[in-house]
């Protein structure tokens, strides 16, 4: 983590500092915070990598953290208007090569034998 600037990481919720916590853990590639990836869209993806052309042969991956899916009334990702506009930039993503990983709040911060499960 010693890697991002410390005022990127000001920024971040407690589940982002997590996640590139363990990232970090497992030497993950470096990722890109906020990444603007279709300018002059205001789109962001919370993390992103763009491989190296030859090692990786330009392999885009963004992820994203689903937050707030249990929040009582829902989250902006769960109610009507922000799921639709997620989905908008999730294919407009789709159409531009990128590979988008999307993670809940429970993947990152459960233990990893119950993160993947469906109950």
């Amino acid at each position: 983590m010693s890697d991002l600037k410390s005022s990127a990481l000001f920024g971040m919720s407690k589940h982002e500092r997590k996640f590139l916590m363990l990232w970090h853990a497992l030497n993950g590639p470096e990722l890109t915070p906020e990444y603007q990836f279709t300018p002059p869209r205001r789109w962001r993806f919370d993390f992103a990598f763009i491989g190296p052309e030859g090692i990786i042969c330009g392999l885009k991956v963004a992820i994203e953290l689903e937050g707030s899916v249990w929040q009582r009334g829902g989250g902006r990702h769960t109610r009507g208007a922000g799921f639709e506009q997620d989905c908008v930039k999730y294919f407009e993503a789709a159409m531009q090569d990128w590979t988008v990983v999307r993670l809940t709040e429970k993947q990152i911060t459960a233990p990893p034998s119950s993160a993947s499960s469906s109950s």
